[in-house]
Formats: C-alpha cells, sequence, structure tokens
C-alpha cells in the first residue's frame, strides 16, 4: 500500500496560481495552513479528487493501481481560459449588426485590437506585399476566418449576433499571420529564421557576448518558416506539470470541438515570432508569462537523447535554452512548464 502523502501532492498537482506556489514553498518548510482562496481550494480539490478515489479504492482492496487512468475531465473545466474583454479606445460608437459585417469586420470588432492586420504585419516585418500577394493573403484570411466561425459554439453566437459573447470567448487569443519572410535592415527580404529575427528585432534577445550563444551553433537557429499563414494564437498557456503537451493540446482540441490535427504545439521560431509581432503590433507583450513554453524543436548533444527547446520571457526579452525533458517549477525559478497552442481551423 502506498503512502498517502499531502505535501507530494502539491508538488505534483500544482496549478498555474501564485498563491499556489506559495502554498508550495510553505509545505517545503513545513509550514501547514488553509487555502484562504476557495476557487484556489476548489481548483485544487477538482486535482486531488480522483487520486483520494483511487486511494478508497486501495484501502478497501489492499492493494493499488499505479496505472489506473484518472477520472475524466467535466468539459467545462477543458474550456480555454477566459480573461476581461477590454474595448480600445478607437473602438467607440454603437455596437453594429455582425449579420451585416464582412468577415474581416467581424473578427476587428470580436479580437479587436489582438487582430493583427496585414496593414500592421507590412510594417512590423518591413515587407512591402504586391498586390498580387495582399489579395492572396487577404483571401486567405477570409477563408481562415470562415472556417473559425463555424466552429460549433462560434457559429451559434454568430447566428444570435451575441457580440459580447463571441469576445469573451476569443478573449485569451489573437489572430496573426506568420510570414515566411522578413525584411532585414535594407528592407531585403530573408528568410524567417531566429537568426534574422534576432538581427532585425534585436531588442527582443539579450545582448550579444563575445562567446556566441549556445543556440547560434545549432541547425535549428537557422530553420525558417515553412510558409506563411494565418493562425489563432492562445495567449495563455497551458500548465504540463500533470500532463504532456501532446495531451493538454489534445484536451485543448476538445474544448474546441476539433481534431488534434487543428491544434499546433509551436517550434522555436514560430514561438519567437508570436511574441515579437504581438509585442510590436500591442506594444504589450501578452506571452511574457512565468511560463517555460515548451517548442517541438530538439536537438542532438552528443548522446542518443534528444534535447528539447523551450523559450522564456521576462521584460520583454526572449531567453532560449535546451534540455532533456519538461523544466519544472522550483522555488528558485519559479516557472510552469506549458504549451502556447496554435489554432488552425
Amino acid at each position: 500500500m502506498t503512502n498517502f502523502c499531502p505535501r507530494q501532492l502539491y508538488r505534483e498537482l500544482a496549478v498555474n496560481r501564485d498563491e499556489l506556489a506559495q502554498s508550495i514553498i510553505d509545505l517545503e518548510d513545513e509550514q501547514f495552513g488553509l487555502l484562504e482562496d476557495e476557487q484556489l481550494a476548489y481548483d485544487l480539490g477538482q486535482h486531488l479528487k480522483p487520486l483520494i478515489d483511487q486511494r478508497v479504492v486501495e484501502d478497501r482492496s489492499g492493494s493499488s493501481y499505479p496505472h489506473q487512468e484518472p477520472a475524466k475531465t467535466h468539459d467545462d473545466e477543458r474550456r480555454p481560459r477566459e480573461r476581461p474583454v477590454r474595448t480600445p479606445a478607437n473602438f467607440g460608437g454603437p455596437t453594429p449588426e455582425l449579420a451585416n459585417l464582412s468577415n474581416q469586420e467581424r473578427a476587428r470588432w470580436i479580437f479587436m485590437d489582438r487582430f493583427i492586420t496585414l496593414e500592421q504585419l507590412e510594417k512590423i516585418i518591413g515587407c512591402a506585399f504586391s498586390q498580387q500577394e495582399s489579395d492572396q493573403y487577404n483571401k486567405a484570411l477570409d477563408e481562415f476566418l470562415g472556417r473559425l466561425f463555424l466552429l460549433t459554439d462560434v457559429a451559434s453566437a454568430m447566428k444570435d449576433c451575441d457580440l459580447p459573447a463571441l469576445q469573451q470567448m476569443f478573449s485569451s487569443t489573437l489572430i496573426l499571420m506568420r510570414h515566411r519572410e522578413v525584411g532585414d535592415e535594407e528592407r531585403v527580404r530573408v528568410p524567417c529564421t531566429l537568426e534574422n529575427l534576432r538581427l532585425r528585432f534585436d531588442k527582443y534577445f539579450y545582448k550579444r557576448r563575445s562567446v556566441p550563444n549556445w543556440y547560434e551553433s545549432q541547425p535549428f537557429y537557422a530553420d525558417p518558416l515553412k510558409k506563411s499563414q494565418w493562425v489563432l494564437c492562445e495567449i495563455d498557456y497551458l500548465n504540463c506539470t500533470l500532463l504532456s503537451p501532446k495531451k493538454r493540446l489534445s484536451t485543448y482540441a476538445r474544448a474546441w470541438a476539433l481534431s488534434s490535427s487543428a491544434i499546433l504545439q509551436k517550434n522555436a521560431t514560430e514561438d519567437v515570432y508570436d511574441r515579437i509581432i504581438c509585442g510590436e503590433a500591442l506594444q504589450e507583450h501578452l506571452f511574457e508569462q512565468n511560463c517555460n513554453s515548451c517548442t517541438t524543436t530538439s536537438y542532438a548533444k552528443g548522446t542518443e537523447i534528444p534535447y528539447s527547446v523551450y523559450t522564456v520571457q521576462k521584460d520583454q526579452k526572449i531567453a532560449i535554452h535546451g534540455k532533456v525533458g519538461l523544466p519544472h517549477w522550483r522555488t528558485k525559478r519559479r516557472l510552469w512548464p506549458g504549451v502556447y497552442p496554435t489554432l488552425v481551423p
């Protein structure tokens, strides 16, 4: 029979809350107390319940089931986090009728300043699009929005012309286009790689040292974005303390009633690109959270075990790290392992 250790459970079942992080520190110091935050206590209870149920079974049967599947998560617990809806100053005036708007106009009212337009992107990345390119990208955007607005819950709110519901539904997301090229200092187009992003947007990176950073010698540093495409980015990470990125993304896909193939994990270049475009367009770093962002990028380091690449952003600066497995929360490094989903319907 296994020992029931609350201290161990708190370590394993930590959720993305600063208050709970402090509780973990208190437990490490053997300082026990009540959780005054009722919502936090409820969230922790939801995580603990499957293990408590399993413990009851063990007590009754005298055996343990280490491989037993945890209880299924309720649908409302899988929903993406909702943020307060902010209305920028340039969105004053009467609320329009959604039925009378084009898809792009609807997106502007639903996402507001978190819909990064083609015109904004041109200025940010330093690429002047030709008329043919603009037509192509706008057509791709209309098709992207058409698929997005056909998602089950979205279509229902769209049918009712319920703008507040749509704004709340997408309150933790933004729309942007990942472009496979950026402009250099002379506005000449070059592939969108980590190297070229660092050259163009050097303020987002730590100053170069006399010795090159470790990742500058890795192949992924020069890997370009494969194609230009519109994406919906979640700006709140999914905590991977208990579940792998793959399982967390699968849960997120079910919340949107989508197949797993429509919810993607970012590679290192996409992660850095999204942070820069968001920061330049909004003058706000929405991805800057207490998170080690796990990417799909990996590299070899003299062993057969691949090292995974993850990113951290603090005070605008983006750091790129490598590690075997997931980087876990520590009292001296209070960052949660997480993944920022990309939705491509």
